[in-house]
């Protein structure tokens, strides 16, 4: 990731829709919590489709390359959560990791927000559960293996 200028570092990056490299469709979600993907709206008339990384935690000069950011939705506020029970991903109204069922933290990786994975580790330290989509339009946590269903591009 690509570090902000410290000016911009109280927004981070900005808002924009994500966009699964695999599907070309936006991630987008409901008040009920629900996450999915469809074909994205013209822009900026879509607030379901519009996301904003909070940032939590950015790595060191001399570490891993990444950021933990939470994912937050213009229209519903809610954040973007791993539900460990049940292996799936919704969105909440905590945007912090205050509950052990609900991790709305996310690591961010990539070679910068054109081409970003968002994964969590899960029990096995060796094993990062991305955040997947499909043709299907779901969205789901799933072992990252270097997948296409697990890019995304953070912007239009």
């Amino acid at each position: 990731m690509a570090l902000p200028a410290p000016a911009q570092a109280a927004d981070y990056v900005g808002e924009s829709i994500l966009r699964s490299r695999l599907t070309n469709e936006c991630l987008d979600g409901n008040f009920a919590g629900d996450v999915y993907t469809l074909p994205c709206s013209a822009r900026e008339t879509n607030a379901h489709q519009i996301w904003r990384p909070l940032l939590q935690l950015r790595s060191g000069p001399n570490g891993p390359t990444y950021d933990i950011v939470a994912l937050q939705n213009k229209a519903t506020k809610r954040c973007l959560e791993f539900v460990y029970s049940g292996n799936r991903v919704r969105t909440t109204s905590e945007c912090d990791s205050a509950t052990t069922a609900l991790d709305p933290e996310w690591y961010a990786q990539g070679t910068g927000w054109s081409n970003v994975v968002f994964y969590q580790w899960r029990g096995n330290p060796s094993r990062k559960w991305a955040l997947f989509t499909d043709v299907t339009r779901a969205v789901y946590p799933a072992v990252s293996g270097g997948y296409q269903n697990e890019h995304w591009k953070f912007g239009w």
